[in-house]
């Protein structure tokens, strides 16, 4: 029935099974993954409540009763159930979710680069996810850090065509991926080091014109000086 999105039957089912067994955690924590579905989060709440007092040290419970409480708005006590799931070392991807809602609920509050760690924290366990790139280039540009926002959506954006196309990320892949991520800055200095660097070989294999260049430099060193004197006096 859920899978027909027709949630309020799967809702009466639910119920019929827990008064059957009420004190069965799973069928709490269904029924809550439906209240989800109809955006009931208040009452999602409630039941993911009931699942935790029945089985405390499930991190899937806790990771939705977060979930709800930032759609709540409830982001201090969110944080408290991601740092829950963190505690109770889930697999990578309940420890991912966990990492990205705690981000989210940081992101609520203002805390932007706390929710940066998070988003770096879920980077590291899963680095070709571009969700998690999506959302440090989100954060970045609410900083005003518009080049680092770039260079992660430009990440993010390479990523979800290679997800998009159902292929791994090669070695070849992260080469090419390489330029997005050097800033701006950088890559003009590295041109220029570059052209002047090529110049410097083409003089060195051309004798006849390398005294040439010397007295170049030489003379373009003694102007620089005057001008410095100048500027300085």
């Amino acid at each position: 029935l859920e899978k027909l999105k027709r949630y309020n039957e799967a809702l009466r089912c639910y119920d019929k099974a827990i008064q059957l067994e009420p004190n069965n955690a799973y069928y709490w924590h269904r029924k809550g993954d439906v209240l989800i579905d109809l955006k009931r989060y208040e009452e999602a709440s409630q039941c993911y409540d009931k699942a935790i007092q029945l089985e405390p040290n499930n991190a899937l419970y806790w990771a939705n009763k977060g979930f709800v409480l930032r759609n709540l708005g409830r982001n201090e006590e969110a944080l408290r159930c991601s740092d829950k799931v963190i505690q109770l070392k889930p697999d990578n991807d309940m420890l991912c979710w966990s990492w990205r809602n705690k981000g989210l609920a940081l992101e609520n509050l203002g805390r932007y680069k706390e929710a940066l760690r998070c988003y770096d924290k879920a980077i590291d366990i899963k680095p070709r996810d571009a969700q998690y790139w999506y959302d440090k280039a989100r954060v970045f540009k609410k900083l005003k850090k518009f080049n680092k926002a770039k260079r992660c959506r430009l990440k993010a954006e390479r990523l979800q065509r290679l997800q998009d196309k159902g292929k791994d990320v090669t070695l070849l892949d992260r080469l090419k991926g390489l330029p997005d991520l050097i800033p701006k800055k950088y890559k003009i200095a590295g041109a220029f080091l570059l052209f002047f660097t090529l110049i410097l070989i083409f003089i060195i294999y051309h004798a006849e014109i390398y005294h040439i260049f010397l007295d170049i430099v030489k003379i373009f060193i003694i102007l620089l000086g005057i001008f410095i004197v100048g500027m300085l006096g």
